[in-house]
């Protein structure tokens, strides 16, 4: 809810007596009306949150009284307001008579009074995640090996497209004065999967790898390597990849009148902020061996699964400060806050892979020496900032367009969570794959959680609706 200063566009029904009589300092003129004539004064000063903040515009049906010039009678007998304390809203309605019915009318129930409900559509852009090579393919001989090989996915950031967000504002004040409010937000947005296909022919062309560091000591066996999955005349198959991120956000918060002075106003921002932020990789492929080798037979059937799974909760609480500038029907809305609290980070790393119908625990990249949950928590902050122009379209609609803008200081991302060597290429002891002993130094590890910062922003378009 925006609270809105009378403009320009209401001068004019101000009768020329009127002008004079307010421009004088009649007395009887409430504070706000005479403020708004003489809006150049640098020395007017409201006394209340409200004060000189009356609705711009008024109902369709309401007409200035002819016969009433000054704005001292009434359309019906009673509708006058009582006097006011100074340091009250009372500056807030209009002149009694002047419309027929006055902007602001004392609430019975306060709760119910002064209440919004908007909604914002987002055009929104996530910072990038970053993925380690991840599938290769080359000529015959190269074997998908990096460096000398083309890289299909992997080896940039994924999910730093365009995206759609939503996001809904409610809320009340919880005293006819609006000195203090209370609301909420939710901000969905709908999220990045990345992903990529391949498959081979009945042939097993083209060729299709998954390049990594060996470390099994073995001699010949140490340095580049890769599993090729598919091969001419060697393995046909198919591989999946899929790196998906997705993210929500809650808050309930208190607004409290600070200060306004002239066309400004001033309030502190105050309260709790759930973050959640989930983001998943999973490599699935298929092969079926075409050529007999020592020890696997033509026909033999396998499948490799690696899933790395990240997810960020974020408790904690918020402040912060919303200035409103207004001119007319239109009002420039700055908020500016930060979040601070506990950041729940936890990963969860799976493998699995199976050969002629034998299951085994782990993959390539998920193996029995980094699988498992990790969980950590950390400080997190998250500063905002968001600048709305506000067009007041009616006494009750409000039209939005704006910019938004949060950061998150650490979170955890699922290709973060590969190990990869000072080439960026994922390391791997092979001598544990489909159920080896582990031969040499246990790669991959992951001793602790790898953590990143994290960002979104996106231009806004939306509406609000006051009640």
């Amino acid at each position: 809810m925006t609270l809105r200063r009378t403009g320009e566009a209401q001068e004019s029904y101000a009768p020329e007596a009127l002008k004079a009589t307010q421009q004088q300092g009649d007395p009887q003129i409430p504070a706000a009306y005479r403020s708004f004539i003489d809006d150049d004064e640098e020395s007017t000063t409201y006394s209340s949150p409200r004060e000189g903040y009356v609705s711009y515009l008024q109902d369709e049906e309401t007409t200035p009284f002819a016969d009433d010039p000054v704005g001292t009678g009434s359309v019906e007998e009673g509708l006058e307001p009582e006097p006011m304390e100074e340091d009250s809203p009372s500056a807030s309605y209009e002149p009694a008579g002047y419309f027929d019915e006055p902007a602001y009318v004392p609430c019975t129930m306060p709760l119910l009074c002064n209440s919004w409900f908007g909604l914002e559509y987002m055009n929104a852009y996530t910072k990038g995640r970053n993925l380690p090579p991840l599938l290769t393919t080359s000529p015959p001989g190269v074997d998908g090996i990096l460096p000398g090989s083309e890289m299909l996915f992997g080896a940039e950031d994924v999910g730093d497209g365009r995206q759609s967000a939503g996001r809904l504002n409610f809320g009340t004040w919880i005293d006819p004065d609006c000195y203090m409010g209370l609301g909420g937000r939710f901000t969905i947005i709908e999220g990045d999967s990345s992903s990529y296909y391949a498959a081979s022919d009945g042939n097993g062309t083209p060729l299709l790898a998954r390049p990594f560091y060996n470390t099994n000591p073995i001699p010949g066996i140490t340095g580049p390597d890769s599993l090729i999955i598919t091969d001419t005349g060697v393995r046909s198959g198919t591989v999946d990849i899929v790196a998906n991120n997705e993210l929500l956000m809650a808050e309930a918060y208190l607004r409290h009148y600070w200060f306004g002075r002239g066309n400004r106003r001033v309030e502190l921002l105050g309260g709790y902020h759930f973050v959640r932020l989930d983001d998943s990789l999973a490599i699935n492929h298929q092969m079926t061996q075409i050529m007999a080798n020592p020890g696997i037979p033509a026909g033999t059937q396998f499948d490799f699964s690696d899933i790395f799974d990240a997810t960020n909760e974020f408790h904690g609480g918020s402040i912060g400060v919303l200035g409103e500038f207004n001119r007319g029907p239109l009002t420039l809305s700055i908020m500016t806050k930060v979040s601070l609290g506990n950041m729940r980070q936890r990963v969860n790393i799976m493998g699995s892979s199976s050969a002629a119908g034998t299951s085994y625990d782990g993959g390539l990249l998920a193996l029995p020496t980094n699988m498992g949950v990790l969980e950590t928590d950390v400080f997190g902050v998250i500063p905002e900032a968001d600048v709305k122009l506000i067009w007041h379209a009616s006494k009750r609609l409000d039209l939005t367009l704006g910019y938004s803008f949060v950061y998150w200081n650490s979170v955890a991302l699922a290709g973060d969570q590969i190990q990869v060597g000072t080439d960026g290429v994922p390391v791997v002891n092979n001598s544990q794959v489909l159920g080896g002993s582990l031969i040499g130094p246990a790669n991959p590890v992951l001793p602790e959680i790898n953590d990143a910062s994290f960002w979104l922003q996106g231009i806004t378009v939306g509406f609000t609706i006051n009640l």
